[in-house]
C-alpha cells in the first residue's frame, strides 16, 4: 500500500507541474541565497539538458536573488526547462514529483528538504557542504561531490539519470535511511515554526 500511495502522490504531483510520463524531474528546495549554490546549478542544468534532452529541473524556494537568478536561466537559454516555484507550503507534495533531489548549496546545516528527500526515497546528488555528510553517506543512499563545482555536479546528475537501476539503488538505500529520520524530520519542523515565530 505505501508504495502504491507514492505512486499516486507522484502521478497528481507531476501532473499538477505539467510533466509528461517520459520526462526525468531534477528538483531542489532550497532559498534563493548566495549559499545555496543556485549559480553552481543552473550551469550544470545546461550540460545535463545537453546529455539528457527529457530532464527538467524544479526549484522550491524564495529569497533576495530570485529575480538575477530567473535572469541567469533565460541568459543560459534554459526557459522552461529550469521552474522556479517559488515558495510552496506543500513543499513535500511537490518533492513527490521529483526523480532525483540535489542540492548545490555551498553553506548548510543539517537540511530539512533533504530530511524529507530521503524520506520521500528520492536519490540524492549534493555537494558535501556542512551537516550535508552527517545525513548521508557518498555511494550509498547519496552521490556527493565538493562544493562550487558545477563540473562535477553535472557529471553526478548525468550519471545517476541515465542509469535506472543505480536510481534504484539509491532511492531504495534513501528510503531506508529516511526511515531512521522521521522523527528527527518531525522535530526540526517544529524547531523551524518556532524559529518563525519568535522571529516575528
Amino acid at each position: 500500500p505505501a508504495m502504491l500511495e507514492r505512486r499516486s502522490r507522484r502521478a497528481a504531483a507531476r501532473r499538477a507541474l505539467g510533466i509528461t510520463d517520459d520526462e526525468i524531474v531534477v528538483g531542489t528546495v532550497a532559498n534563493l541565497r548566495a549559499t545555496k549554490g543556485y549559480p553552481d546549478l543552473l550551469t550544470a542544468a545546461t550540460e545535463v539538458i545537453a546529455a539528457v534532452p527529457t530532464v527538467r529541473f524544479v526549484a522550491v524556494g524564495q529569497g533576495p536573488l530570485a529575480h538575477e537568478l530567473e535572469s541567469t536561466r533565460d541568459a543560459l537559454g534554459l526557459d522552461d526547462r529550469f521552474a522556479f516555484l517559488g515558495y510552496r507550503t506543500d513543499a513535500p507534495e511537490v518533492m513527490a514529483a521529483f526523480d532525483v533531489f540535489c542540492l548545490a548549496s555551498h553553506y548548510e546545516g543539517l537540511p530539512i528538504a533533504l530530511m524529507e528527500a530521503l524520506a520521500l526515497g528520492l536519490p540524492v546528488v549534493s555537494t558535501t557542504a556542512g551537516g550535508i555528510r552527517e545525513l548521508v553517506t557518498d555511494g550509498v543512499d547519496a552521490v556527493l561531490v565538493p562544493p562550487g563545482d558545477s563540473e562535477r555536479l553535472a557529471d553526478a546528475l548525468v550519471a545517476v539519470l541515465r542509469d535506472p537501476e543505480r536510481r534504484a539503488d539509491l532511492a531504495a538505500a534513501a528510503a531506508a535511511r529516511g526511515a531512521h529520520l522521521d522523527v528527527g524530520i518531525a522535530v526540526a519542523r517544529v524547531e523551524e515554526i518556532y524559529a518563525g515565530i519568535a522571529a516575528r
